[in-house]
């Protein structure tokens, strides 16, 4: 009897922590100016900070509270959660792709294709929510509206890879990045350029490309034994968020400024079809490697 006595405010709590949650999700989900979907533990902050965080994932857990929400990943405190009727608002949801991709990264993996991110999230709702985060970050990537502090590389066979800046190397690359961006927090990536019409015509976020071009080739020349003689295959594969009309038309610059040169072949017999693909035609003649000019 004594037990049956300690259990009961406990469970009373619960119920009433699990209540309490819906309610403020409900009431976020009206609001504005509301961060929503947003954490189970931020959500479980504001309706009683006092709260363990064991108490937290009970009333997570509870049936009632489970029948009328779903998170990308059940009954984690860091998970964004929404009403079920807002699964599509959730899956489309910056918080979502951020969370789902900082999960996947915390493995020795920096670098996720969309098919790994997608599980990670519930297969809750018949796998609705899974169907819907997939199209979403498909289209981010088309659109050019994936957020400013995740990119992603091109792969063979049309795969592309995910990644988050902060896992960037070396440094000097998440340092370009950033000098692009706003001093707001929010808002959409501002080229440096001294003109418009210098600043890519895509609409994905991208950096200066000279500073980034620089940077490319100093990494694999390195690489290659420091021979400065860089294939514009590997060059156009580090630079991939560039079109090819733009990689070419801001190389021209770079050029024109005899900051670079362009050279062909040289009777290598070993040049691959990829390699020769990568080439700029002129005059007749197949350049396929950049080398710096010095000063």
């Amino acid at each position: 009897m004594k037990d049956g006595n300690a259990r009961r405010p406990s469970t009373t709590k619960i119920d009433s922590l699990a209540t309490g949650l819906l309610q403020r999700l409900q009431s976020l989900r009206h609001s504005k100016e509301a961060h929503y979907p947003l954490p189970l533990a931020q959500l479980a902050s504001q309706v009683d900070a006092t709260a363990r965080p064991s108490e937290v994932l009970k009333a997570a857990r509870s049936r009632s509270f489970m029948s009328k929400t779903i998170s990308v990943q059940s009954s984690v405190p860091d998970s964004p959660i929404a009403l079920v009727e807002d699964l599509a608002m959730l899956a489309k949801s910056e918080h979502t792709l951020s969370y789902v991709l900082e999960v996947c990264s915390r493995k020795k993996t920096k670098a996720h294709t969309v098919a790994e991110l997608v599980k990670t999230v519930t297969t809750r709702a018949h796998g609705e929510l899974q169907r819907q985060f997939r199209a979403s970050v498909e289209e981010r990537m088309k659109s050019g509206t994936l957020p400013k502090q995740i990119g992603f590389i091109a792969m063979r066979g049309g795969r592309f890879r995910l990644f988050r800046l902060e896992d960037l190397e070396p440094k000097i690359w998440r340092d370009a990045i950033r000098k692009t961006w706003n001093v707001q927090t929010h808002g959409p990536v501002v080229i440096e350029a001294a003109q418009p019409e210098e600043q890519p015509k895509s609409g994905l976020a991208r950096l200066h490309f000279h500073s980034v071009f620089e940077s490319a080739f100093t990494q694999l020349d390195q690489a290659q034994g420091g021979y400065n003689f860089v294939s514009l295959d590997n060059l156009r594969t580090a630079l991939s968020a560039y079109s090819r009309e733009e990689f070419d038309a801001e190389l021209r610059k770079l050029r024109l400024a005899r900051r670079y040169r362009l050279s062909g072949a040289e009777n290598r017999s070993d040049v691959s079809c990829q390699q020769r693909e990568a080439g700029i035609v002129e005059a007749g003649s197949l350049l396929l490697y950049a080398q710096r000019i010095s000063s």
